[in-house]
């Protein structure tokens, strides 16, 4: 009877054992998704934070593209209002004469 309960307790041993590597692989893996749940988090977060970043430079290099155009199109716009004018008085003296 001794040898059986010897027996059982070195069952009841390797099954706490056992329990215990189990439990400690379960804590490992529950901490092993929550860290790869955070990277992905960051990850993500930065990744948008990236986006409007990008979009704002790209909005801004866009909004000061059509600025320059619209100066370059007035400037060159009163240059050939100026040319006629003058044109137009040299025709006006002309005529006169």
């Amino acid at each position: 009877m001794a040898e059986q309960e010897k027996i059982q307790q070195q069952l009841r041993q390797q099954y706490k054992v056992a329990q215990n590597n189990v439990q400690n692989a379960l804590d490992v893996q529950s901490k092993l998704a929550l860290a790869t749940l955070e990277f992905t988090s960051d990850l993500a977060e930065k990744g948008v934070s990236y986006r409007e970043a990008v979009r704002a430079q790209a909005d801004r290099a866009a909004q000061e593209a059509l600025a320059a155009y619209r100066q370059l199109y007035r400037e060159g716009f009163n240059v050939w209002q100026g040319y006629l004018q003058g044109v137009s008085e040299i025709h006006s003296q002309a005529a006169q004469d």
